[in-house]
């Protein structure tokens, strides 16, 4: 008598082992959890998206944005600045000035495109919301504190309510002709693969405000965001998953 079953001498077909049904089992319970993960991890990256910060304001740049001018007469005030295409709306009321000669002090080049830019400022302290009337790829903005000495300024840039990377300076006023030639606005500016909605410059609250210049925007290359690829944590985290799904359908397997 034999000890085993073998099917080589019967024509009675064998029992699949319970391991062979364990690809389309895992597919079809797992595959609704495991879409939905897809789609978040998706969802995530596309939100928050690549940001690539610039330095300063090199051909590279201000050829690839648009620069909107400042065109009001100094003393005057807005809430805005705008063009044909993009609307940048404060959420402080700004006042318009000229350097050298109604405002003292500015960066120097390669820091900054100009040492004598049309300005705008506050005399406010804390954080400086910037919104845009659309979605740009590219934003930046020359600033420095309105108050002598070594101030940190910082420059969140956010796709609505993801921050999708910041900059932060130490930015030392005043500069030329008033100061260093050395010293003075720096440049907040960044690039991305999704899109920013909008910025928020942070500085000292006990400083007289902040003050900008140069706002230069680029649009994304395409309408909407941009699907970048999934990150490579996304494959490994699906591959525990299935691991997880496939151990969990053995054990049950092996308790019936």
């Amino acid at each position: 008598m034999k000890a085993r079953f073998d099917h080589r001498d019967s024509n009675v077909p064998p029992e699949l082992p319970r391991f062979a049904h364990i690809g389309p089992d895992v597919g079809m319970r797992y595959w609704p959890l495991l879409a939905a993960f897809l789609f978040w991890c998706s969802f995530a990256q596309v939100a928050h998206g690549a940001f690539t910060p610039i330095a300063q304001p090199d051909a590279a740049y201000t050829s690839s944005t648009t620069l909107i001018p400042i065109t009001i007469a100094d003393f005057a005030t807005t809430t805005s600045l705008a063009d044909a295409f993009l609307t940048v709306t404060f959420d402080h009321t700004l006042t318009a000035a000229t350097v050298p000669t109604s405002f003292n002090n500015w960066g120097s080049p390669p820091n900054t495109e100009s040492n004598s830019p049309r300005i705008i400022g506050e005399m406010t302290g804390g954080e400086l919301a910037l919104t845009f009337s659309r979605p740009v790829g590219t934003f930046g903005v020359e600033a420095e504190s309105n108050y002598s000495g070594t101030n940190t300024i910082t420059a969140d840039f956010y796709n609505g309510a993801a921050l999708v990377g910041s900059i932060t300076q130490s930015v030392t006023t005043p500069g030329a002709p008033a100061g260093m030639a050395a010293d003075g606005a720096l440049l907040f500016a960044a690039s991305t693969d999704a899109q920013f909605t909008s910025v928020v410059i942070t500085f000292a609250s006990g400083t007289p405000g902040v003050v900008l210049a140069q706002v230069r925007y680029s649009l994304p290359s395409t309408p909407g965001v941009a699907a970048p690829a999934l990150s490579p944590t996304v494959f490994v985290v699906l591959a525990l998953l299935l691991t997880a799904a496939g151990w969990l359908l053995l054990r049950k397997r092996a308790r019936e």
